[in-house]
C-alpha cells in the first residue's frame, strides 16, 4: 500500500516501478530501467516531437524511431532484461506476495502499456 503514496505526480516509469518492486522485490533502479522502453513507446504520441529534438541534439539519426532503437541497444549493453515469458514468471500459486519474503526475485518483466484495470488485476 505504501507504493501508492508515491504515485501522485510521478511519471509513468517511476510510478510503475514502485508497485512492481513491491510485488517482486526488484531493485528500484533496475525496475525503472525495465519499464522505460515500454513507457517511451506508449507515450510516443505525446512526446514524439520532443524526443526528435533530443535525438537531433544527441546526434542520433532517425528521430523518434532512431532514439527508441538507441534506447533498446543501450539497455541491452547495460544488461537490462527485456521481457519474461509471463507476468508472474511461474504458476499463479508461485506468485510472490508483499516484498517477496525479503528475497530478491529472479523474475524480471518489462510491463506492457496498461490501464488502471490491468494494474489492479496484476497487483
Amino acid at each position: 500500500m505504501g507504493a501508492t503514496a508515491f504515485q501522485k505526480g510521478l511519471g509513468a516509469v517511476h510510478a510503475l516501478s514502485h508497485p512492481i518492486g513491491a510485488v517482486y522485490g526488484t531493485p528500484h533502479g533496475m525496475t525503472n530501467a525495465i519499464a522505460l522502453p515500454a513507457v517511451v513507446k506508449f507515450n510516443r504520441p505525446a512526446i514524439e516531437a520532443r524526443v526528435e529534438l533530443l535525438a537531433a541534439y544527441l546526434g542520433i539519426e532517425g528521430g523518434f524511431d532512431g532514439f527508441y532503437a538507441w534506447l533498446i541497444d543501450f539497455s541491452r549493453a547495460l544488461g537490462v532484461p527485456e521481457k519474461n515469458v509471463g507476468p508472474w514468471c511461474g504458476s499463479r500459486s508461485d506468485r510472490p506476495s508483499g516484498k517477496n519474503g525479503g528475497r530478491r526475485s529472479k523474475c524480471w518483466r518489462q510491463p506492457d502499456p496498461a490501464d488502471q484495470r490491468d494494474h489492479q488485476k496484476a497487483l
